[in-house]
């Protein structure tokens, strides 16, 4: 399978942006592995951008330091990190070929994009709890866009926008989806978005 990604962060109105993001991606045997991660910190300040760059740093290390089979095992672990309390938002998503997991302790935030339209990926129905972790692990049947994101882009942006700058047909390459990206970012803030803005998107074909 290709992948194409983008990411984008922006600070709020008179607040720098202390989220963590990181989209990373290798090559095991000859099948890509590609992972994304998004920290938000309760605090808005130094302290919760330090804990953002802990939490990120540990995450590349998983991923840098792991076979594909135990990733999930090791990502679902960092929950017993007594910092990644309900109030610091953690989100990942990890693809191998088709298949994905999910590991996230919040829920309704990662988004799938496709030719039919939009849905929640990250759906409680759909999986169950460990600890404070939701987990889920899915297979992909067709080609679609992953949109992992802050509050700002769910909550601002309409079904018609997402789809429009994101449905696969749309994400030809990663120079198009950092575009489409920035000018979501730039939407959301022309609809009055005050917040740190951090979204990753990663387009599968």
């Amino acid at each position: 399978m290709d992948y194409f990604a983008a990411a984008v962060r922006e600070h709020g109105i008179g607040a720098e942006n202390p989220d963590g993001l990181m989209v990373k991606g290798r090559r095991f045997n000859g099948e890509g592995v590609v992972m994304m991660a998004l920290f938000t910190p309760y605090r808005k300040n130094r302290k919760g951008a330090r804990l953002s760059d802990h939490v990120i740093r540990t995450i590349e290390e998983i991923f840098e330091n792991n076979e594909p089979s135990e990733l999930f095992d090791s990502c679902r672990e960092l929950f017993f990190d007594r910092r990644l309390s309900s109030n610091n938002r953690l989100g990942i998503i990890c693809f191998r070929g088709a298949d994905y997991f999910i590991v996230s302790n919040y829920v309704g935030h990662i988004l799938k994009i496709g030719v039919r339209g939009k849905e929640i990926l990250d759906n409680p129905r759909d999986g169950y709890f460990y600890r404070e972790a939701f987990c889920l692990k899915g297979s992909l049947m067709e080609g679609c866009t992953i949109l992992l994101s802050t509050d700002s882009y769910s909550e601002r942006l309409s079904d018609r926008e997402l789809i429009g700058n994101l449905c696969p047909q749309m994400c030809v390459d990663s120079k198009y989806m950092e575009y489409a990206l920035d000018f979501m970012s730039r939407s959301v803030l022309g609809k009055g978005e005050e917040r740190p803005r951090s979204a990753a998107a990663l387009c599968i074909r």
